[in-house]
């Protein structure tokens, strides 16, 4: 006679206190984060959440509704994560957590922007291991201008294609 497999409890996230003490966070940075990313950044803090990516990003990870410690977080740490990864996590309390690098591409382009009239666009692409083009698409869209295709012959290939099946 075969067993069916024990269902995990899910218990209410409402007896769980909310913690007070939250990192300081920047609000600037929050707002052009993505909403999982946001999550961590405000429950560990910059410093903390970029090492937690470094470790567990990119892969689904299960977080516990009870446990005190893992993935090397203090339990308070942990308290706050569970509460702002509550909203995001699917039926089995499981999430994919987003890689470190989309964490620190903001912040790069900001710098870069803020870099424009100080440097040549070769000087900045070399220093932060860009092409030129990867720069100036930068300059774009901080201008609030529409990136351009990457070749024009191929935008205008396309604009003059008719419709085959029209």
């Amino acid at each position: 006679m075969k067993r069916q497999a024990r269902q995990p409890i899910h218990r209410s996230q409402d007896t769980v206190a909310t913690p007070l003490e939250w990192p300081q966070v920047d609000d600037e940075l929050l707002r052009t984060l993505p909403p999982v990313l946001r999550a961590v950044v405000r429950a560990l803090g910059f410093g903390r959440a970029r090492d937690f990516l470094e470790r567990q990003g990119g892969a689904p990870i299960w977080v516990p509704a009870h446990k005190k410690a893992a993935w090397g977080l203090t339990p308070g740490e942990m308290d706050r994560l569970r509460h702002v990864l509550q909203p995001h996590l699917n039926e089995t309390r499981r999430i994919t957590l987003p890689k470190v690098d989309k964490l620190f591409l903001k912040y790069r382009n900001e710098q870069i922007v803020r870099e424009r009239g100080a440097r040549s666009v070769r000087a900045i692409a070399q220093a932060h291991a860009l092409t030129m083009r990867q720069v100036t698409n930068i300059f774009r869209q901080a201008e609030g201008e529409a990136v351009r295709p990457k070749d024009a012959a191929w935008a205008d290939f396309v604009s003059r294609q008719t419709d085959l099946f029209a």
